[in-house]
Protein backbone atom coordinates (compact mmCIF):
# COMPACT_ATOMS: atom_id res chain seq x y z
CA UNK A 1 0.00 0.00 0.00
CA UNK A 2 2.78 2.44 0.85
CA UNK A 3 4.42 1.79 -2.47
CA UNK A 4 1.18 2.79 -4.27
CA UNK A 5 0.82 6.00 -2.23
CA UNK A 6 4.42 6.90 -2.83
CA UNK A 7 4.04 6.40 -6.57
CA UNK A 8 0.88 8.53 -6.68
CA UNK A 9 2.61 11.30 -4.72
CA UNK A 10 5.67 11.15 -6.96
CA UNK A 11 3.47 11.23 -10.07
CA UNK A 12 1.75 14.41 -8.86
CA UNK A 13 5.12 16.04 -8.16
CA UNK A 14 6.36 15.10 -11.62
CA UNK A 15 3.25 16.61 -13.20
CA UNK A 16 3.65 19.88 -11.27
CA UNK A 17 7.33 20.13 -12.21
CA UNK A 18 6.59 19.23 -15.80
CA UNK A 19 3.82 21.83 -16.04
CA UNK A 20 6.08 24.50 -14.56
CA UNK A 21 8.84 23.65 -17.04
CA UNK A 22 6.36 23.76 -19.93
CA UNK A 23 4.96 27.15 -18.92
CA UNK A 24 8.45 28.62 -18.57
CA UNK A 25 9.93 27.18 -21.76
CA UNK A 26 7.16 26.58 -24.28
CA UNK A 27 5.33 29.16 -26.38
CA UNK A 28 2.13 27.10 -26.19
CA UNK A 29 -0.11 27.15 -23.15
CA UNK A 30 -0.94 23.99 -21.21
CA UNK A 31 -3.75 21.92 -22.77
CA UNK A 32 -6.32 22.88 -20.13
CA UNK A 33 -5.92 26.55 -21.07
CA UNK A 34 -5.85 26.13 -24.84
CA UNK A 35 -9.63 25.83 -25.03
CA UNK A 36 -11.15 26.91 -21.72
CA UNK A 37 -8.91 29.96 -21.48
CA UNK A 38 -9.96 31.08 -24.96
CA UNK A 39 -13.70 30.42 -25.02
CA UNK A 40 -14.20 32.41 -21.82
CA UNK A 41 -13.47 35.55 -23.87
CA UNK A 42 -15.97 34.81 -26.65
CA UNK A 43 -19.39 36.41 -26.18
CA UNK A 44 -21.02 33.96 -28.61
CA UNK A 45 -19.89 31.00 -26.47
CA UNK A 46 -21.50 32.49 -23.38
CA UNK A 47 -24.74 32.88 -25.32
CA UNK A 48 -24.59 29.51 -27.13
CA UNK A 49 -23.92 27.49 -23.99
CA UNK A 50 -25.92 29.68 -21.60
CA UNK A 51 -22.85 30.41 -19.45
CA UNK A 52 -23.91 32.45 -16.43
CA UNK A 53 -22.23 34.00 -13.37
CA UNK A 54 -21.13 31.22 -11.07
CA UNK A 55 -20.34 28.82 -13.93
CA UNK A 56 -16.72 27.71 -14.25
CA UNK A 57 -16.34 29.23 -17.74
CA UNK A 58 -18.06 32.52 -16.89
CA UNK A 59 -15.95 35.66 -17.27
CA UNK A 60 -17.44 39.12 -16.67
CA UNK A 61 -17.73 41.08 -19.90
CA UNK A 62 -15.40 43.84 -18.73
CA UNK A 63 -12.64 41.24 -18.15
CA UNK A 64 -12.92 39.56 -21.56
CA UNK A 65 -10.24 40.16 -24.16
CA UNK A 66 -11.52 41.97 -27.21
CA UNK A 67 -9.39 42.12 -30.35
CA UNK A 68 -11.69 43.75 -32.88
Amino acid sequence: MLRGLSAAFRRSLDRDQQLRAQVLSNAHGPPQLRVDGVVRDIVACHAAFDVRPGDKLYLPQDERVRIW
